[in-house]
């Protein structure tokens, strides 16, 4: 199979990226793995085809910033217990000793949202606890990803400080115990756990707590919600904080916006919402992948890295009975975002796949049942 992709992703589907810090770099230039078995390769900007609009498309529902369908249920207000669960051992309470942003006498960044790409971030954690603490320069040296300069490390590490997963004395950083748990996370795919230790990161959560209240912002809206809560900010550092969510599969790109998927109902709700999203989609009985996970996005509030496993689960479980999935063969798979995965020592941008489901051998690519 080629291994050429139609890739969906913010860098076109937002419209005018901001220019990129020569320094920092982008989250696509970093490695991506094929998911069709295909070998590492960094990606090149590319044709981007904007999903197609279709009459059946699911909005999302009342209560939620988007028109509802007919006959559309949408996915119940998040409460306490749907919320991702915060990781173990996380710091209750946690806050930031601003004595360990001192850098010879200089804060590191007296900006509240300090620059630098989220993969980036994770490549020098890994370093720093590879091998076992270091200076900018020794932790940069370290990292897998490309080296970085003094200035974008120091960045970056900015963040990891904040968010108490390093910390810094005589000019010398180290891992702090919970770097473990983001490995961990990263090994099990628990990306949800993921982003609860980096709920620390106060503009992370400030826009995070807004995407779930909101449902969706755009690019641009980002600056203000960010600003409103925590003064003056860069303009391009907000609007580059939603890939943050994004990555860590809390958020998904949906035409010009970005959309909360942070949402994890209970399996009940999530059966009627794939219901909903079949019927919504299905012609004489059969459904497209490519139209009904969105679909299925939009109703549960769900992002498709999300969706994707909690749909493949139910089949292997047979939670879904009334509905067939017959592999076959397909073409270029199309892609929605990407997410983080590996581990710290190892880790990767994995494209998601939106156009089928992997239940076996062959791909999925249609569903039938009764719409």
């Amino acid at each position: 199979m080629s291994s050429e992709f139609t890739v969906f992703d913010t860098v076109t589907a937002l419209n005018q990226e901001p220019q990129p810090d020569p320094e920092v770099g982008t989250d696509e230039q970093l490695s991506i793995v094929n998911p069709v078995g295909a070998t590492e390769k960094s990606v090149e900007p590319k044709e981007v085809i904007p999903p197609a609009e279709s009459s059946s498309a699911v909005k999302a529902p009342a209560g939620v910033p988007k028109a509802k369908s007919p006959g559309v249920r949408a996915a119940k207000p998040q409460s306490s217990t749907s919320q991702p669960k915060p990781a173990a051992g996380r710091a209750a309470g946690f806050r930031l000793d601003e004595s360990s942003l001192l850098s010879g006498g200089k804060v590191l960044s007296p900006s509240p949202l300090p620059r630098g790409a989220f993969p980036q971030v994770l490549q020098l954690l890994g370093a720093t606890r590879r091998i076992g603490g270091g200076t900018v320069l020794e932790i940069s040296e370290a990292s897998q990803g490309d080296r970085l300069s003094p200035d974008a490390a120091r960045r970056a590490l900015d963040i990891l400080l904040r968010t108490g997963l390093i910390v810094r004395s005589d000019g010398r950083y180290r891992a702090t115990a919970d770097a473990e748990l983001v490995d961990q996370a990263l090994i099990t795919n628990d990306l949800d756990s993921l982003s609860a230790i980096f709920e620390r990161f106060e503009p992370y959560q400030v826009l995070g707590q807004a995407l779930r209240e909101q449902g969706q912002i755009s690019r641009s809206d980002a600056h203000s919600v960010l600003a409103a809560k925590l003064g003056p900010v860069g303009t391009y550092e907000s609007e580059r904080l939603p890939r943050y969510h994004v990555l860590l599969g809390q958020a998904w790109t949906n035409k010009n916006t970005y959309a909360d998927g942070s949402n994890r109902p209970t399996d009940r709700d999530a059966t009627d919402y794939f219901a909903d999203a079949f019927r919504a989609t299905a012609t004489v009985g059969l459904a497209k992948v490519v139209d009904l996970l969105p679909a299925f996005c939009e109703i549960s509030r769900m992002t498709p890295w999300a969706a994707k496993l909690r749909i493949e689960r139910f089949v292997a479980e047979r939670l879904l009975p009334g509905y067939t999935f017959q592999p076959a063969a397909g073409g270029k798979p199309i892609i929605r975002d990407s997410v983080v995965s590996g581990s710290l020592d190892d880790l990767r941008v994995e494209p998601v796949v939106i156009d089928r489901l992997h239940l076996g051998e062959r791909p999925v690519f249609t569903i039938g049942g009764e719409s």
